[in-house]
């Protein structure tokens, strides 16, 4: 695997809903400021899956796409253009509700 990442997909009860993403990660810097200025953690595949997956689970292919809008498919085909070409998700969830996902991803 080429890259990691760590991003927040559901805040913890009682926390106020921030307007910053928490997004932790080795992938290039252009890729994470496009990421984080157009809060594609609300609309991305993945972590649309994180939010409610209980087990890993792997992405890659235009089968894995095929069930989400156009929207969230074009940040998949954006990431692609940073080496983001497939990975593998654990979601990690803690007691009070709150959700993120540890991503290693990779190139082709």
């Amino acid at each position: 695997m080429t890259y990691y990442s760590y991003v927040r997909v559901r805040n913890p009860k009682k926390q106020p809903v921030s307007d910053r993403i928490e997004f932790r990660a080795n992938y290039k810097s252009d890729w994470v400021n496009r990421y984080c200025e157009r809060r594609y953690d609300q609309i991305d595949a993945v972590c649309f899956l994180a939010r409610q997956a209980r087990s890993p689970f792997g992405w890659s292919s235009k089968q894995f796409l095929s069930v989400f809008s156009k929207q969230q498919r074009r940040v998949f085909w954006e990431g692609r253009d940073y080496g983001i070409h497939y990975g593998l998700s654990i979601p990690v969830l803690s007691i009070d509700a709150g959700a993120s996902i540890v991503s290693f991803t990779g190139q082709n």
